[in-house]
């Protein structure tokens, strides 16, 4: 768990700069209806659902993890609804009560936009379980400028005895563009009611290569009546334009210059412009140079689909890389995704372990409150296997004919065979030691994950 957290918060710090095509690498979408996460022992440990219009919008999500006792410890429902231009307007979170046994509301937003797309308000509220209502936080009103830039923000919270919103913060940004039409100069102001005027808050100043990409950002804080320089982030592109380096730099009034933080990150791309490294360097300041800590290695599937994502980090005690996380994912007919391994490293062994396998159904309904057991839950996809125990010959027949994966697994998630084939039947022979293996099966119409015996 303590290493989950490591590469978690990696993730976080590394997110906003790992981008693929403009969209984050840590954020590709596979279109599904259930999803099932199953451990190394055939253990249902989280389900997932969701739910479409005929647009393509998601319109629920829910998602359930389950204890090792298979009942439910948590789960988190999100209703999400869409105006008539495909904006996403409404959104009501609900989470499960492991007491009453159903969804009870949590939270809701409301957002009206402009007919162009522009977020205009934004409502939050809170359900009450107590008076079975639900009860006003937050409000957001957005201004925009003739040119569509966001102009003034304006914060409301609600106010019971007024039993409406009262304005608590408002504030305006101006823009300063360059010749090329890109950012120079963005402006923040707080509207100070006791002066009855805009007071500077912050600012933040852009340059730009010659080329148009961006160089430089500069970050500098009202006080005392002067900016003051605050923050700094400066950016190295290859030949081809693709992000090589990020680093940040803090202000020093002692030494009155800009000063390197702790950490930067370095990228690396294949000859498709395809991002499959990404670093975390921290500054040394005994050896006077940077540390690699942290590393993100991608491959991929198809265009800008990942198939692998792998996490490292540097262990100083070992002087080595250690593994963190890593996701296999699967795919049929090269492009179809069927689901995903999860591993953890095992400091002890020094090995990758399975920790969750994913299970998809496309045709799936939203999951009861209760699991069913792993035979019933994972196998709705009929397939036929047998002899099950076995000496050695196994069979298995698929509900239809088309193309098939079979991966064979030990209980440490390993890969001990894997094979591809067109048909609905198959017979192979179990060439391992006696003990309890893991099948994986997967075509187009569904998969299947079955525990084979040896004996």
């Amino acid at each position: 768990m303590y290493q989950l957290k490591k590469v978690l918060g990696f993730v976080m710090a590394l997110g906003a700069f790992i981008t693929l095509g403009g969209e984050s690498a840590f954020g590709q979408v596979f279109q599904y209806d259930s999803l099932y996460y199953v451990d190394a022992q055939g253990r249902v440990v989280s389900k997932q659902y969701q739910q479409s219009d005929a647009d393509g919008n998601r319109i629920l999500s829910a998602t359930k993890r389950f204890d090792e006792e298979s009942k439910i410890e948590r789960g988190t429902r999100f209703e999400i609804g869409f105006d008539q231009n495909g904006n996403r307007n409404e959104e009501v979170v609900s989470v499960w009560d492991t007491v009453a046994n159903q969804w009870v509301p949590d939270t809701k937003r409301n957002d009206v936009f402009h007919e162009k797309g522009k977020l205009l308000t934004s409502e939050r509220y809170r359900w009450n379980q107590s008076s079975l209502e639900w009860e006003g936080e937050m409000m957001y009103q957005y201004t925009y400028s003739d040119t569509g830039e966001l102009e003034i923000i304006e914060q409301f919270e609600w106010n019971d005895s007024q039993n409406d919103w009262l304005l608590i913060q408002k504030n305006q940004r101006t823009y300063n563009l360059t010749v090329n039409g890109s950012l120079s100069m963005e402006l923040s102001q707080i509207w100070t009611p006791e002066e009855n005027q805009w007071v500077n808050s912050y600012k933040r100043e852009f340059s730009y290569q010659e080329n148009g990409l961006k160089e430089s950002v500069e970050g500098f804080l009202w006080l005392d009546g002067e900016w003051k320089e605050n923050s700094r982030k400066e950016y190295e592109y290859d030949e081809d334009g693709k992000a090589l380096s990020f680093t940040p730099y803090s202000w020093s009034d002692e030494q009155n210059e800009w000063i390197e933080q702790s950490h930067k990150v370095t990228y690396l791309y294949d000859a498709d412009g395809h991002q499959i490294e990404c670093v975390q360097h921290a500054w040394d300041g005994d050896l006077g140079e940077w540390r690699e800590v942290y590393k993100g290695y991608f491959q991929y599937q198809y265009e800008d689909v990942m198939s692998q994502l792998e996490y490292q980090y540097w262990d100083r005690n070992t002087m080595s890389w250690v593994g963190s996380t890593k996701s296999l994912h699967h795919f049929v007919e090269d492009t179809i995704w069927v689901g995903r391994d999860n591993y953890t490293w095992n400091i002890e062994t020094s090995e990758w372990e399975l920790y969750t396998t994913s299970i998809l159904y496309r045709d799936g309904e939203e999951f009861s409150s209760q699991p069913l057991s792993v035979e019933d839950e994972l196998n709705q996809y009929q397939v036929s296997l047998y002899p099950n125990p076995t000496q050695g010959e196994w069979k298995v027949e698929f509900p239809e004919s088309g193309t098939y994966t079979i991966e064979l697994k030990n209980m440490a998630g390993e890969v001990i065979e894997q094979i591809e084939g067109n048909g609905n039947f198959y017979s192979g022979q179990l060439d391992v030691p006696a003990g309890v293996y893991i099948l994986s099966l997967r075509t187009a119409g569904g998969q299947s994950i079955q525990k084979l015996v040896k004996q």
